[in-house]
């Protein structure tokens, strides 16, 4: 029950991790002495202080690609206070520039933007793993399942934010439908040269 509650001590069905660091005590449930640690909710709040800041990269990302992407525009200046149209990005998806919404390289940005998507997810795999270490747990899965949440929980994020901010902040069902598929048309490209092609030909630039 103690362990349950996340309060430090020994879960019998689980093993110790080997690198838990934690003081002896004698458990109030047993009687018998157990490693034990007291300060894991204090960084716990560091882990979601960090993440949280983490989530500032993505939205910054999303916003510059919106803009790029003509579907943010006076009209959708502000959003909680905030000014999230960018003249100066925006002109790029005018009627005749560079990234105008009907020309040919109309999906650079989204393409950039699931590079961008991928990138920060990795970045933050790292920090993840490293924030996890910290809160030092004490049992594998413990320290398994706080890995995953937080990963979880920043890739879900990361990936979905301009969704959900076309979905409800813009209300405009036909650009929601225009996003969803080209980001999955983007990641799908992205995909197949990361993992396909880039592979086959490192092996055979050393083949040859």
């Amino acid at each position: 029950v103690g362990s349950s509650w996340g309060d430090g001590r020994v879960a019998r069905r689980d093993e110790l991790r080997p690198d838990f660091e934690g003081t002896e005590a004698i458990s109030e449930v047993s009687g018998e002495r157990e490693l034990v640690f007291q300060g894991r909710w204090q960084r716990y709040l560091l882990s979601a202080v960090v993440t949280s800041g983490c989530l500032a990269p993505p939205v910054v990302i999303m916003f510059v690609s919106l803009n790029l992407q003509g579907y943010i525009d006076p009209d959708h200046a502000g959003l909680l206070g905030f000014q999230v149209y960018l003249p100066s990005v925006a002109r790029h998806a005018a009627k005749g520039a560079l990234l105008d919404p009907a020309g040919s390289l109309s999906l650079l940005p989204v393409l950039l933007h699931g590079v961008a998507i991928a990138l920060l997810n990795s970045i933050y795999k790292r920090v993840a793993h490293a924030l996890t270490d910290l809160e030092n747990h004490t049992t594998q899965r413990a320290h398994d399942n706080s890995l995953i949440l937080k990963r979880f929980c920043f890739e879900a994020f990361d990936c979905y934010v301009a969704l959900f901010y076309i979905a409800f902040g813009q209300q405009d069902v036909d650009r929601l439908r225009v996003e969803l598929v080209s980001l999955f048309s983007s990641d799908t490209l992205r995909r197949i040269a990361t993992e396909s092609v880039l592979p086959l030909a490192l092996l055979k630039f050393e083949a040859w």
